[in-house]
């Protein structure tokens, strides 16, 4: 994969988050995420919140950023903080979101991924140790 940066890829402001089956990433019942289906509204827009060390938090419609629990599972229903994204910009316009440098997770990095959490934290999106097909994103830019 090719680490470049493409303009129609832009992860600022106002956006939405495509998986790779077009599916759109949202905001669901009890401050949960999902992959659900492919039609747009008001429950899959985030704002992005930038910061000074180039990593990003997401917002959702609900008002809360998203909030990762022991380095595997993303909700959102944080009420401050959140979890920090790195992206990595792919080729076909696709990104990845990843996960770095959380207590338990040592010098590795992790991939947001489209599939759903762990049972414990049902609505949540799926942190996973490898990149794969699941953790590329297409970007919407809403502004």
């Amino acid at each position: 994969m090719t680490d470049t940066v493409r303009p129609d890829s832009n992860v600022s402001g106002n956006i939405a988050i495509l998986g790779v089956d077009g599916k759109y990433m949202k905001v669901i019942a009890n401050d949960r995420v999902e992959f659900g289906n492919q039609k747009y509204d008001d429950t899959a827009k985030f704002e992005v919140i930038k910061f000074d060390d180039g990593k990003i938090s997401l917002k959702g419609s609900n008002g809360k950023v998203l909030r990762m629990y022991y380095t595997s599972d993303v909700t959102c229903e944080g009420n401050g903080g959140g979890v920090k994204f790195g992206i990595v910009y792919l080729a076909d316009d696709m990104i990845n979101f990843t996960v770095s440098g959380y207590q338990g997770q040592g010098n590795r990095t992790k991939y947001l991924s489209s599939q759903a959490g762990g049972v414990s934290y049902n609505g949540s999106l799926a942190v996973k140790e490898f990149e794969d097909v699941t953790c590329r994103f297409k970007i919407q830019n809403l502004d």
